[in-house]
């Protein structure tokens, strides 16, 4: 089977041993774990990833190689925080639509503390799209998810407690 498998522009990918960002973690070992099995894996990643599978690079580098984290996490408006890493994830997605262009797969999963950044990108691809939720979510992120929920798109939730 061909998988694209695109995780966060936060981090590289794998993230530093020093770094705990667990969703690129689940990625990282996801999808080496398939390229093992013989399924051929593309990993869409920033720029400067040494994940051991195919890669597509993003054109920008991972947000945490440019801005240093501490300064990050001293802001105190969260919505600027968030703001601030968006335009390193829509890099990431368009890049995924770029690698769509040239190259085959059966299926993209998308791998992402936030999945609300690639679900425009996974309507414009008519390819399975399965989306890992990583986090807790709330009652109007759920809602929003839901309007995305087409012939393509799916979800599965990592823990039996996101499930309910």
């Amino acid at each position: 089977m061909k998988i694209a498998i695109v995780s966060s522009n936060e981090q590289l990918m794998p993230p530093p041993d020093n770094v705990i960002i667990a969703s690129h973690y689940v990625a990282s070992t996801l999808a080496e774990g398939l390229s093992a099995k013989k399924h051929e894996v593309y990993s869409i990643a920033g720029q400067g990833s040494t994940i051991k599978t195919k890669r597509f690079f993003s054109r920008s580098k991972p947000f945490f190689e440019v801005i240093d984290k501490k300064q990050w996490e001293k802001l105190d408006d969260q919505r600027l925080m968030w703001q601030l890493i968006t335009p390193f994830e829509m890099d990431l997605n368009l890049s995924l639509l770029d690698f769509l262009k040239t190259n085959q797969v059966d299926i993209v999963h998308f791998h992402s503390i936030i999945p609300l950044y690639g679900l425009p990108f996974a309507l414009r691809t008519n390819l399975p799209c399965i989306f890992t939720l990583h986090g807790t979510s709330s009652r109007l992120e759920l809602e929003v998810i839901k309007t995305f929920v087409g012939k393509n798109i799916y979800f599965v939730p990592i823990s039996n407690n996101q499930r309910r």
